[in-house]
């Protein structure tokens, strides 16, 4: 979900903040380039071969993203393995996804789904999946979000190349106070990460939010980089809603 001050709707997880007035760059929101293969869990869901969501491997068979993803899109395959959205990587067809049976779209409560591929995933250097963790970090710790969304709001394509950012996680008082003006009310479920003028932006749904290489949140809200904290759903909630996919 997404914050936007003059738009009129919200988004959310836990990672960065954006602002319309930020300079124009080639960033995450004011994130930097991965290297090839430094986040071989990542992936990139695609309609039309047109992305539109990230995710990460966490096992041969499935990957972990948002349910928001899923609010309009049934026709999808992903594609890992690549760090450019235009050249290499491998695609899958995926057969499923399935939503956390208490995800509400209206209050993105709950927002994780996991999505089926048609074969198993082939690991290699570049595709790996990410170890899951229900432990949710200290607060002042940094943690990296990585994905191919806008890189500079409101005008901007989705990021060539995948960029990474590193982001301070903050108590749920201080998200709650940040996000008043807003009027939007954060849930136990969420962990909030923030860093001034840099964040998360559209087409980073679905993103993981790594710390010490262990997955602890999925992107669900995000504010462009426009000086407000970006949401995530907490690690215990998806740790146990992915215990028993195999």
């Amino acid at each position: 979900m997404f914050f936007c001050t003059f738009c009129g709707f919200v988004l959310l997880v836990a990672t960065l903040s954006g602002s319309s007035a930020v300079p124009l760059d080639t960033r995450i929101v004011n994130g930097v380039t991965a290297t090839n293969g430094q986040y071989p869990y990542m992936v990139s869901l695609r309609s039309a071969n047109i992305h539109f969501c990230g995710g990460s491997i966490i096992n041969n068979n499935w990957v972990l993203t948002a349910a928001q993803c899923f609010n309009t899109i049934t026709n999808y395959a992903i594609t890992v393995g690549t760090n450019n959205l235009n050249a290499g990587g491998t695609n899958y067809a995926t057969v499923t996804h399935l939503k956390h049976p208490s995800y509400n779209p209206t209050t993105l409560n709950y927002d994780a789904a996991v999505v089926k591929t048609a074969i198993p995933i082939g690991f290699s250097l570049t595709i790996k999946a990410v170890a899951l963790t229900s432990t949710i970090p200290n607060v002042g710790s940094n943690s990296i979000v990585t994905g191919w969304g806008y890189t500079v709001f409101p005008l901007s394509p989705y990021s060539v190349d995948l960029k990474a950012l590193t982001t301070k996680l903050i108590s749920q008082t201080d998200c709650q106070n940040r996000l008043n003006s807003l009027t939007y009310t954060i849930a136990q479920t969420h962990s909030c990460a923030y860093i001034g003028r840099s964040g998360a932006c559209i087409g980073d749904e679905g993103s993981p939010l790594v710390f010490n290489n262990a997955q602890f949140g999925i992107l669900s809200t995000y504010t462009c980089g426009q000086g407000f904290p970006d949401m995530d759903k907490s690690g215990k909630l998806f740790r146990e809603y992915t215990a028993t996919v195999n």
